[in-house]
C-alpha cells in the first residue's frame, strides 16, 4: 500500500506540477479498493486466490476488496524479492495500460459529492441512501432526494451500489424529475 501510495504521488506530481489542488482527489481516484479491484482483474489476479468453499461460492474472487488486497500483496511482493526499481518499472508496465492518471476523469470518480453539490445548490438537501437485505449478501439501494425515491438499486456492496446510484442520477439527470414534482 506505502509503495504504491508513493508510486502514484510521484507520478502525479511529475506529470501535474501545477495542479496542487487536483493532486490529492487525483490519488483518491486511483488507489482505492474499487479501482485496484478492477486492475487485479485485469491481470488475472481473482483466479490465482486460494478461496475456501463458502467464499468461493460467494463470489470473494470478485470483491473488490479483496481484489484490490490481492494487488497491493502482489506489489509488495516484488518488492521484497526484485527491489524498488524493478517494482516502480512493474507499476509503470501496469498503469500505462489505463486511463487512471487522466485528470479529466475526476468528475466521474466521487460522483455522490458530486450530486450531494447539486441537491444542497438547488433544494438545500442533502441525498439520502436507504438499503434493505434482500437475500445472502444482496442488498436493495434507494436513493431519495426531498422524499422521492429517484433510482433504486441491487447489489452486494452498498458502498458501490450507493456510488452506481449516485452515477445512474447524474448520467440520466434524475435528479430533475424532482422539478417536475413541485
Amino acid at each position: 500500500d506505502s509503495i504504491l501510495g508513493l508510486y502514484v504521488s510521484e507520478r502525479i506530481f511529475r506529470e501535474f506540477p501545477d495542479k496542487e489542488g487536483v493532486c490529492s482527489k487525483l490519488k483518491d481516484s486511483i488507489v482505492n479498493e474499487t479501482e485496484l479491484g478492477k486492475i487485479a482483474k485485469s491481470l488475472g489476479l481473482n483466479h490465482l486466490i486460494l478461496l475456501g468453499k463458502g467464499e468461493r461460492l460467494n463470489g470473494g474472487a470478485d470483491r473488490w476488496s479483496l481484489l484490490s488486497d490481492t494487488f497491493e500483496a502482489m506489489i509488495g511482493s516484488v518488492y521484497m524479492k526484485q527491489g524498488f526499481t524493478k517494482c516502480l518499472d512493474l507499476l509503470d508496465q501496469i498503469f500505462e495500460q489505463t486511463s487512471l492518471f487522466d485528470i479529466g476523469r475526476l468528475e466521474q470518480f466521487d460522483p455522490k459529492t458530486k450530486l450531494q453539490q447539486i441537491c444542497l445548490e438547488r433544494w438545500k438537501a442533502v441525498p439520502i441512501y436507504k438499503f434493505e437485505e434482500v437475500g445472502q449478501q444482496l442488498f436493495r439501494g434507494q436513493l431519495i432526494v426531498q422524499g422521492h425515491v429517484l433510482e433504486t438499486l441491487e447489489g452486494n456492496s452498498k458502498r458501490i451500489i450507493s456510488e452506481d446510484l449516485a452515477k445512474k442520477c447524474l448520467k440520466e439527470k434524475i435528479y430533475l424529475k424532482i422539478q417536475s414534482i413541485y
